[in-house]
């Protein structure tokens, strides 16, 4: 972005970094992405910062550059809130402490099959520890769902990718997925289940 006046297109543009960072963050979260995303963040944070202050603002433009930080913000706060919890849960170890009984799946992910395996691998041992130590489907079975189940999403126009979770439900877990769509599209979230 330019040190001039922002645009709209400038504006636009912001908000879709903000997206992307999100989408960083949940693969971080996820234990895709090894480390934070920070300089994307700073980056961010800093035009943010620029934008917010500029006195070459119109009032359309100031409202959705406001509405951007506070989504901003509230990234950054959902972010240290799960990184507290995981740090607070430092009984488990290695693996399971990273894990989580969430994954998204995007078409960046959806062809890494190293990636891919990872992701699933935490997802089928969060579904054994909530089966009580034996999962009722196998790696394999449930790799094979989450692609059927994601391919049949990933087509749609606005569809960004499916987010997978682990939920019991009668005593058994369930794997739930919610189809993200991108916030500019009309619709929301949808939903789709593996189990």
């Amino acid at each position: 972005m330019s040190g001039g006046p922002p645009a709209s297109s400038e504006v636009r543009e912001l908000e879709q970094r903000i997206e992307a960072l999100r989408r960083e963050y949940d693969h971080f979260l996820a234990g895709v992405r090894r480390t934070e995303p920070e300089k994307l963040r700073r980056d961010l944070e800093r035009e943010l910062r620029r934008l917010v202050g500029s006195p070459l603002l119109t009032t359309a433009e100031r409202f959705r550059v406001t509405t951007l930080a506070h989504r901003f913000r509230a990234l950054e706060t959902r972010v240290r809130n799960l990184l507290e919890r995981r740090q607070a849960r430092g009984t488990q170890a290695g693996e399971e402490a990273r894990g989580g009984a969430e994954i998204v799946v995007d078409r960046v992910l959806l062809h890494n099959p190293a990636a891919l395996e990872r992701y699933v691998g935490r997802l089928h041992r969060e579904i054994s520890r909530a089966a009580g130590g034996r999962a009722p489907v196998s790696v394999e079975t449930l790799r094979e769902r989450i692609v059927a189940a994601v391919g049949a999403h990933l087509g749609r126009e606005g569809v960004e990718g499916v987010r997978f979770r682990v939920e019991v439900s009668d005593g058994r877990p369930r794997v739930k997925g919610d189809v993200l769509v991108r916030k500019d599209r009309p619709g929301g979230k949808g939903g789709a289940s593996l189990a």
